[in-house]
């Protein structure tokens, strides 16, 4: 047994049934495949964010935005490209939602 969230399994570890609609877990360790995860949390985020109410829409896209700022500082060059391309997603994303053009 792991943490409170988390329990092994014969087959890995698992999060505690409780926590797997609202955790998500990232493995990024391969640089090359790190557009596919951008790719991928874009397509997550969107779907989340279709559902979401307008307050709670926002305070998704300023976390994100938080966020990848913060990845940013630390990032190298093809880190960096990638979260700048995950940035200009979420102001189109905005800019779209806003009726504005991006």
């Amino acid at each position: 047994v792991g943490s409170n969230s988390t329990v092994a399994h014969r087959n890995g570890w698992k999060l505690a049934p409780e926590h797997r609609e609202d955790t998500g877990v990232i493995f990024a360790a391969s640089f090359p495949a790190l557009d596919s995860l951008v790719d991928e949390l874009a397509s997550f985020m969107s779907s989340r964010l279709r559902d979401a109410t307008a307050e709670v829409e926002g305070r998704m896209l300023s976390e994100l935005t938080q966020l990848v700022q913060k990845l940013q500082e630390g990032a190298g060059e093809v880190e960096s490209r990638s979260l700048a391309e995950l940035s200009s997603w979420i102001g189109s994303f905005r800019s779209a939602r806003d009726g504005a053009e991006p």
